[in-house]
C-alpha cells in the first residue's frame, strides 16, 4: 500500500458536518470510507463507494476535486486540504481488482434474430447457451454496409 495514501487518510478530521460531503455531487461519504479504509476494511469501502457511486473508479480520476470535496474540506481553509481522490483511486481500484461479480444463471432458451446486420451479428455474439435463429430478407449478412451503403463507397456498384 502506498505511504501517501495513508497519510493522507490519516489527515482526516472525520468532521461531525463534513463539508467535503456536501461538496460531492453524489454525496459520498467521505469520512466514512477513509475510516473504513484505516480499519483495513477496503472491501467494505470499496462496496459502498461503489453502492453509492459506480462510477466511483473514473470520478476519483476526472472530478473537479478542487471545486467539490477538496475544495470543501476544512482543512484547505488554512492549509491543505484531503486529497480524497487519491484514497478513492486506491480503494476503488483494488476493490475492482478483488470484486466478485455476480451473474445470472444462464437458461437454455432459443432467440430469434431479425435481420442479420450489424446490430442482429452482435446480439448473436452476445447469446451464449442459447440456440438462435437469424432471419434474413436478403441472402448472406452485413445487410446494411453490403446493400445499402456500397453504392457510396464503390460508384461501380
Amino acid at each position: 500500500m502506498a505511504i501517501h495514501i495513508i497519510d493522507e487518510a490519516n489527515r482526516c478530521l472525520n468532521c461531525k458536518k463534513p463539508k467535503c460531503m456536501e461538496g460531492c455531487p453524489v454525496h459520498t461519504p467521505v469520512p466514512h470510507i477513509i475510516q473504513l479504509f484505516k480499519e483495513h476494511q477496503v472491501m467494505d469501502a470499496g462496496r459502498e463507494l461503489f453502492e453509492n457511486n459506480p462510477m466511483s473508479l473514473i470520478c476519483s480520476i476526472v472530478c473537479n476535486h478542487e471545486m467539490q470535496c477538496a475544495g470543501n474540506c476544512v482543512l484547505g481553509k488554512k492549509g491543505s486540504p484531503v486529497h480524497f481522490s487519491s484514497i478513492e483511486t486506491y480503494i476503488s481500484d483494488m476493490y475492482l481488482d478483488r470484486m466478485k461479480v455476480k451473474t445470472a444463471e444462464q437458461k437454455k432458451q432459443n432467440v430469434a434474430v431479425i435481420g442479420a446486420g450489424p446490430a442482429g451479428n452482435s446480439g448473436v455474439s452476445a447469446s451464449q447457451n442459447h440456440s438462435f435463429q437469424i432471419s434474413e430478407k436478403t441472402s448472406g449478412t452485413g445487410n446494411q454496409n453490403t446493400t445499402q451503403y456500397s453504392h457510396w463507397h464503390n460508384p461501380d456498384h
